[in-house]
């Protein structure tokens, strides 16, 4: 059995005038499994327990007009000597509809990494849409975007970096995004989703042209490391990813 508590909330935004905003926000999600695994070998074991799967608490906001930023951590991720990103940018406004932005933060992908870990529908993403997302458009990544959007489609062009907590230049990529929504009225709507991730430059990994594909369950509270997917290294020159969805 699995139990998944969140605790979300943000402040109403405090205005010192009527450009400069500030808002508070937190994200705190707490797992706790129970499994029964008597029947596998003790290297497989899978253990019971619990643990933070999300700790965000964050400020967000306008500097004016047409600057907006975002600096949230991932304090369930960081240590003493390192803090991890889950959201850290500045974004400019002044050219509506068309929006830049340049951080560290995920990249816009498919439709399960648009959704807030707040509004997901199941306990967690999707395992084949994360790890693509995550090729080049995963949280914390840094990131320079060119974007435009209204209520019938959003794209976005991105560059994107390594991990924050990397060396930048390690892995470079860009990634594409379209989104087209025929359907949007107060009874609901319909969209259809595309995108592009090119690697192009890949992160080293104790061979000149290693790249490995693997994933996790989010809610991983084992003394075992247990990956669901695992290609292993796989000898590349360069990483290409697509999909087509509609929700």
């Amino acid at each position: 059995s699995t139990i998944s508590s969140t605790a979300s909330a943000s402040s109403a935004p405090a205005q010192a005038d009527d450009d400069v905003r500030i808002a508070l926000h937190a994200n705190i999600q707490l797992d706790a499994v129970a499994l029964q695994s008597s029947n596998l070998p003790p290297a497989d074991h899978i253990s019971s327990g619990g643990g933070f799967r999300r700790i965000r608490i964050g400020v967000s906001g306008r500097l004016s007009q047409d600057w907006a930023y975002e600096i949230t951590p991932k304090l369930e991720s960081s240590s003493s000597n390192h803090i991890a990103i889950s959201n850290l940018f500045l974004q400019y406004d002044g050219l509506a509809p068309v929006h830049v932005r340049v951080g560290a933060y995920g990249a816009p992908a498919n439709f399960d990494g648009a959704t807030s870990s707040t509004d997901l529908l199941f306990l967690e993403r999707a395992q084949p849409a994360d790890l693509g997302r995550n090729i080049g458009a995963g949280t914390g990544r840094a990131v320079a975007s060119v974007f435009a959007y209204d209520e019938s489609y959003f794209a976005a062009l991105s560059y994107t970096g390594a991990p924050a907590n990397a060396a930048i230049f390690s892995q470079q990529a860009v990634v594409g995004r379209l989104v087209w929504r025929p359907v949007h009225d107060e009874d609901g709507s319909f969209a259809f989703g595309a995108d592009l991730t090119h690697v192009f430059t890949l992160p080293g990994t104790g061979g000149a042209h290693d790249f490995r594909l693997r994933e996790r369950p989010e809610l991983n509270v084992q003394t075992v490391d247990l990956r669901l997917i695992d290609t292993g290294n796989l000898d590349s020159d360069s990483v290409h990813a697509f999909d087509v969805e509609a929700a």
